[in-house]
């Protein structure tokens, strides 16, 4: 329950990897084979982690247990990005055919872009009703994501983002660590709030929120948050 979006995020993720050469055992959801990949596990060339920090302990437990090296990639990549940012790390670290990975990003950022192309007229036709600053209310992992995309690819102002899965005090400064780093021209300062009591973070959010007079906000949540956008 914590990310709902889990099992489209496991297919792209295997769709990508498997793009540029991997055989992919993904575990879970619609694209996962079932028992066989998990008896598979020990044979492993190499485990992929990516995420902030719940699921960590895993392949570090995996790495004890049978030697099995890992990849730690620190948030979920949304956007092309990010995710050719994830597949070149990737790519290293399984020493990977660079030819051939390149190649393929290349053809996944054109698709990408040519649907960025599509939307640009009509967002700049409404521009007035494009939302200036947006606020997250999520776990680490996505709200690192969608940060760093709607900042790098469409120019949208983070505000505070509020960090609700009750992360460990001791992966917060890794987490703090990435989004000091969100802007990649270095120029961006976040603010970022651990408290998984998501009603103080709404009050919280209304009160930045009243510092803009633009209103234009985007709020990224849950269906309990929905009364914060009416408002």
């Amino acid at each position: 329950y914590q990310d709902p979006y889990w099992n489209g995020n496991l297919e792209q993720i295997k769709r990508v990897l498997t793009g540029i050469g991997l055989k992919v055992n993904i575990l879970f959801g619609n694209e996962s084979e079932g028992v066989s990949e998990w008896k598979s596990i020990p044979q492993a060339e190499f485990n992929i982690f990516a995420g902030s920090w719940a699921g960590l302990d895993i392949v570090k437990h995996l790495k004890r247990k049978y030697g099995t090296p890992y990849l730690h990639f620190p948030y979920t990549p949304i956007g092309a990005k990010e995710t050719s940012k994830f597949l070149r790390a990737v790519a290293e670290f399984g020493n990977l055919d660079q030819e051939k990975v390149e190649a393929y990003i290349d053809r996944e950022e054109k698709k990408f872009y040519a649907h960025i192309d599509k939307m640009a007229s009509f967002m700049l036709e409404f521009r007035y009703g494009i939302p200036r600053r947006f606020y997250t209310l999520a776990d680490a992992s996505n709200a690192l994501g969608f940060s760093k995309f709607f900042l790098n690819e469409l120019g949208i102002i983070p505000g505070i983002q509020f960090i609700v899965d009750d992360i460990p005090e001791k992966y917060q400064e890794s987490v703090l660590e990435e989004f000091s780093k969100i802007s990649d021209l270095q120029t961006r300062d976040v603010k970022v709030v651990f408290n998984p009591d998501a009603g103080l973070d709404q009050k919280k959010l209304l009160e930045d929120a009243k510092d803009y007079q633009d209103k234009r906000l985007l709020i990224l949540g849950s269906s309990w948050d929905k009364h914060i956008a009416d408002e």
